[in-house]
């Protein structure tokens, strides 16, 4: 038995423990990331990556990498009962500037960890620990943790941790031990997953490449994904004479008569990988408890996978509670309970809502009731059609609000407890807790800093330069500052400032408002840090 002391650890090099990993390293926080796997994982899995997420990978400046080894989807086609009734056009976002990234990102889930793995490898020098299984866990009177992890061959080391982040998936060993509630239920409905290559027998009808396709009928639904090297991920409710659980599922069984369940004529051949699960709705009351636990990605909640919400929930997850380990490992605030608590606040509210609205699509999407399946097969279309299509089409708010829903772009912390609750911008409509917009988030790839906004004024003003040198004087290792002339006069207008008196905004490190005012006066910023971060200031020696 030895004994090795680390900061935090991280049991699980999913998607999310390593998202995890990569925010610890970039703060140069001692970390520890552990995975009972003896091999990383070759299964394709969580495929689709959305605009919140490649603007972190941006921020992080490997999203290239991901482009290199991914295709862009452009659209979804609906087709119900064999007839195309229309297509969600993605690329009408394009002229919106919601995002840098306005489409979908298809990449296998294994690909993305090989790239979140060498980004550690590579840049930080920190290597997975695999062939490592947590076993046990016991708090001490310090809160710090001991913990028990088991190697190859039956080896068993001791070390000690400050945290442990739980990243371990759906059957978290951690989650179970500290009995932490995890309610929902279990949809009856069997489906299928494969991953093969497709012959469109009718080539007017063949699926672009660059788009993916529902498709309705009356024995369920079926949704075709493109994947590199002219592969297809094919997702579907299980034939009906392959769901008494005796039946050994395989891509024979499933390709057998699959032109004629879907109405669509085409031949799968070539399969890479075959898979069938069912899916849940859970989530955990608590994703922090004891002072020294953390939920995150699957561990804390599970869906349906429903517009592809999954892996990228889990990879935020770990963006909002990277910094803010960071902070309070780097003793720079006060409180650290109020700050690490927020995490719990913020990310909970997420993974809430968004088990309860994808239970809702897919209860209606995949229901075997009479009366639902009526309406899915012929009123459905119809409303997409006539109704739905049109109005994203032409109705730019409407637009707006159904892709930042899909993309997590509209995801806030308005609620929260790091977000002001008042201030002086009643015609703004940023609020403190929002993203960053994107013409001003893409200019920050630093992430081991708060950015202060400074919004210069057009005359002459002296209070303005006392504010700026105050923050060198005291914030100079924990804010960055960056200044905005008054001659961008969309983006003052964007941020609701007057170019006449000028502003600031403080942006936390996961880019999102946190606090602002038209005034550059040094007590009001102090109260607000005061307030929301309990910030220890240093002041500057030179």
């Amino acid at each position: 038995m030895s004994t090795i002391d680390s900061d935090v650890l991280i049991v699980g090099a999913g998607p999310t423990g390593l998202m995890l990993g990569c925010q610890l390293a970039i703060h140069g926080i001692n970390f520890r990331i552990v995975e009972k796997n003896i091999e990383p994982s070759v299964q394709s899995r969580a495929l689709v990556i959305h605009s919140r997420t490649l603007e972190i990978f941006d921020q992080m400046k490997i999203v290239d990498k991901f482009f290199e080894q991914g295709i862009t989807l452009n659209g979804f086609n609906m087709i119900f009962n064999g007839k195309y009734y229309g297509k969600l056009d993605y690329t009408l976002f394009q002229k919106d500037d919601l995002t840098k990234f306005p489409y979908l990102l298809v990449i296998e889930q294994y690909r993305t960890e090989q790239i979140l793995e060498n980004y550690l490898k590579e840049k930080y020098h920190h290597i997975v620990e695999r062939s490592t299984e947590l076993i046990n866990f016991t708090q001490n009177n310090d809160n710090s943790v001991c913990v028990t992890l088991k190697r190859s061959l039956d080896e068993f080391v001791n070390i000690q941790t400050k945290y442990i982040c739980a990243c371990d998936g759906a059957h978290s060993t951690v989650r179970k031990k500290l009995n932490v509630a995890f309610p929902g239920t279990t949809y009856l409905e069997p489906f299928f997953l494969i991953d093969c290559e497709i012959n469109f027998n009718d080539d007017e009808n063949k699926f672009p490449r660059q788009e993916s396709t529902f498709v309705f009928s009356s024995n369920g639904l079926i949704a075709f994904f493109p994947l590199i090297n002219n592969r297809w991920r094919i997702i579907g409710t299980m034939p009906e004479e392959l769901r008494d659980g005796k039946s050994i599922v395989t891509f024979e069984k499933i390709e057998k008569d699959f032109s004629k369940r879907s109405n669509i004529n085409v031949e799968l051949f070539n399969n890479h990988w075959i898979s069938t699960y069912n899916c849940h709705h859970r989530y955990a009351l608590e994703f922090r408890l004891r002072k020294c636990y953390f939920l995150l990605g699957d561990a804390a909640h599970i869906h349906s996978p429903f517009g592809g919400q999954g892996m990228n929930t889990g990879l935020q997850d770990a963006f909002n509670l990277g910094w803010k380990l960071a902070l309070v490992l780097k003793k720079r605030v006060i409180n650290d309970d109020q700050l690490l608590d927020t995490y719990n606040e913020e990310r909970q509210r997420v993974a809430q809502n968004l088990v309860h609205t994808t239970d809702r699509a897919f209860r209606g999407l995949t229901s075997n009731n009479n009366y639902i399946k009526f309406i899915r097969l012929h009123i459905l279309p119809i409303i997409f059609q006539c109704i739905l299509f049109p109005l994203i089409n032409h109705v730019r708010f409407i637009r707006h609000y159904f892709f930042k829903k899909l993309s997590q772009i509209g995801i806030h912390y308005r609620r929260s407890s790091l977000s002001l609750p008042y201030d002086m911008f009643n015609n703004c409509q940023l609020k403190c807790g929002d993203r960053l917009p994107s013409c001003v988030i893409e200019h920050f790839h630093d992430m081991q800093y708060f950015h202060l906004l400074i919004f210069e004024s057009v005359n002459e003003n002296h209070q303005e330069k006392l504010f700026c040198s105050h923050i060198t004087r005291y914030y100079k290792d924990i804010i960055k500052m960056s200044l905005f002339d008054p001659l961008k006069v969309y983006v003052y207008e964007l941020f609701g400032i007057d170019t006449l008196n000028g502003g600031w905004y403080l942006i936390r490190p996961d880019m999102y408002i946190a606090c602002r005012a038209t005034t550059f006066n040094i007590d009001h910023f102090e109260n607000d840090i005061k307030q929301l971060f309990s910030i220890s200031r240093k002041m500057d020696s030179k």
